[in-house]
């Protein structure tokens, strides 16, 4: 004959005095019954609050504790249910209190992020925590992805902006050294007789060609 002994209750459940099974049936106390939402009950819970509340970085929807997914945070005790990094963050990683502040040079448009997006060519992204560009790139240069300053004279970074090409202009918002007649994302070719220098952001340029 096997040895009979008491068996926890389980996991998200609790169990009154006189329980006989481990399958659960609501109302009927002598079966597990499942906690309250929010609250950790591990084995052998004895009441509906079972070890208190949900602990920080999880939530427990029915009792039992899980770990917060990526692109989501558990600030406090309690929770029944994640909540989704706001724009602006993000988390790339499981069972987190916050989310991470986007950098300079990257954006994190929506809720949910779990990893930041290079900030677009022709923009600027110069400040943490964007969900979008907060600047054009300025006229008379170009910006690559992940530019993070408007200053193109800095020099102690390289994710700056870059001077027009000589014999094209740039207008606001170019994000390409690549000279393409019609696309404003590109730069463009100077006027007919006039000329234009490095870093030019009109399409006459410097003025008339000298004869």
């Amino acid at each position: 004959y096997n040895l009979r002994r008491p068996v926890p209750c389980p996991a998200g459940t609790y169990c009154h005095a006189g329980t006989a099974v481990d399958v659960s049936n609501m109302k009927n106390f002598t079966t597990p019954q499942p906690c309250f939402e929010s609250m950790y009950c591990p084995e052998g819970s004895v009441d509906p609050m079972g070890a208190g509340d949900c602990p920080v970085g999880f939530y427990c929807p029915f009792g039992q504790k899980i770990s917060c997914p990526v692109g989501t945070y558990c600030p406090r005790d309690g929770h029944w249910d994640p909540l989704p990094c706001p724009p602006g963050t993000f988390n790339g990683m499981v069972g987190q209190r916050r989310c991470s502040v986007c950098s300079h040079g990257f954006i994190c448009p929506g809720f949910g992020r779990i990893d930041p997006a290079i900030c677009p060519n022709g923009f600027v992204c110069s400040k943490k925590q964007l969900s979008s560009p907060n600047l054009r790139c300025p006229p008379g240069f170009y910006c690559p992805n992940g530019t993070a300053t408007s200053d193109p004279f800095r020099n102690d970074t390289t994710v700056r902006p870059y001077p027009c090409a000589a014999g094209a202009y740039c207008l606001g918002g170019v994000g390409y050294d690549e000279t393409r007649k019609g696309n404003f994302l590109y730069s463009q070719p100077c006027t007919e007789g006039f000329y234009c220098e490095l870093a030019s952001s009109s399409p006459k340029g410097s003025g008339l060609c000298p004869r």
